[in-house]
């Protein structure tokens, strides 16, 4: 309430109804394994199969998400650099690669990350297919 500048009523009403709206995501939250070894709390991502550290219960949800989302992009990384692309730049969930400026190279290069993304999706085998957006350009700002 303080934050948005209304009254606590309004505010627990607006928690409520987010809540109400969302239950799925506090229902598949609860149901998260969850460890404990030598006092540190660990959730399983049901997804990677990995156990993620979990510094406070709240944070179950936001560790999957962020945990497969790491996971997904690392896996298309790998599968890029198999295929021959060798990134360059690395940011959260983009990726830079050289690629002469020839349209035969730029088919090629769609054709390999197309192919890494397929591979990627068939991996890890997501209920949705997984997409990307590339663009060719001189730098960042281009591409971006």
């Amino acid at each position: 309430s303080r934050n948005l500048g209304i009254k606590f009523d309004m505010a627990q009403k607006l928690i409520d109804t987010y809540k109400l709206r969302n239950k799925s995501q506090y229902d598949f939250a609860a149901d998260l394994k969850v460890k404990t070894v030598f006092g540190q709390k660990w959730v399983f991502n049901p997804v990677s199969r990995f156990w993620m550290e979990l510094r406070s219960d709240k944070d179950r949800l936001s560790a999957i998400f962020s945990s497969t989302g790491v996971w997904f992009f690392d896996t298309f990384t790998m599968y890029c650099k198999h295929l021959g692309i060798q990134p360059v730049l690395s940011v959260h969930d983009e990726l830079m690669a050289f690629c002469l400026d020839t349209p035969e190279a730029e088919a090629e290069m769609a054709a390999k990350l197309e192919k890494a993304i397929a591979y990627t999706n068939s991996k890890i085998k997501l209920n949705v297919f997984i997409g990307i957006n590339y663009k060719f350009g001189e730098n960042y700002a281009q591409t971006h």
